[in-house]
């Protein structure tokens, strides 16, 4: 859903702090692709370094504060645009690393018959967050915008409540290996 709600909101918010033209997001576009790449190329050698929890939980936090912080930025010098980029372009690579790390977490805890039906449900339950981020994410950006002071306004509202999602996220992923005792279930 992170994922979603910042190629959703990021144009919008360019637009309203920035006056950044459609040229300037294409740019953005593109370093959003590159980061993406980017981590999902470092996505096995981070994982071998920090190992595989310590690397989701270090992608989950990132992905949490990252999208906490980058629509709170609502300056428009030069040094929040840069913030507001660099943050952002922190929780697209959290949230492109932490899709494939998922999967292969998932399919270690299940039997080997079931992993086509977890993937099938980890599918359907990414595309109900994109549908939700889609429909509810435009909403609470214009809503946001009209309470520039109050807690998430000037359009960074949508945002909180993925940083609120993810932390929860990020929670279950810490508790969760606890709770397994063993790699498989049988």
């Amino acid at each position: 859903m992170a994922f979603n709600s910042v190629l959703l909101l990021w144009p919008l918010f360019v637009s309203h702090y920035f006056a950044w033209t459609d040229a300037a997001y294409s740019r953005l576009l593109l370093a959003h692709g590159l980061v993406s790449a980017l981590a999902l190329t470092l996505c096995p050698a981070l994982e071998n370094a920090l190992g595989p929890e310590r690397a989701r939980l270090l992608a989950g936090v990132a992905s949490s504060v990252a999208s906490a912080l980058c629509f709170a930025v609502q300056g428009t010098d030069r040094a929040a645009q840069g913030v507001h980029v660099g943050l952002t372009l922190v929780l697209v690579a959290a949230t492109a690393f932490l899709t494939p790390s998922l999967q292969a977490a998932a399919s270690l805890c299940l039997r080997e018959g079931h992993h086509g039906r977890a993937f099938g449900t980890i599918a359907a339950l990414a595309s109900l967050g994109a549908i939700a981020a889609s429909l509810a994410g435009a909403q609470l950006f214009e809503y946001s915008l009209r309470d520039p002071e109050g807690l998430g306004g000037g359009g960074a509202l949508p945002l909180y409540l993925v940083s609120a999602l993810s932390g929860l996220a990020t929670l279950l992923l810490a508790v969760a290996p606890r709770l397994l005792t063993r790699p498989r279930f049988r």
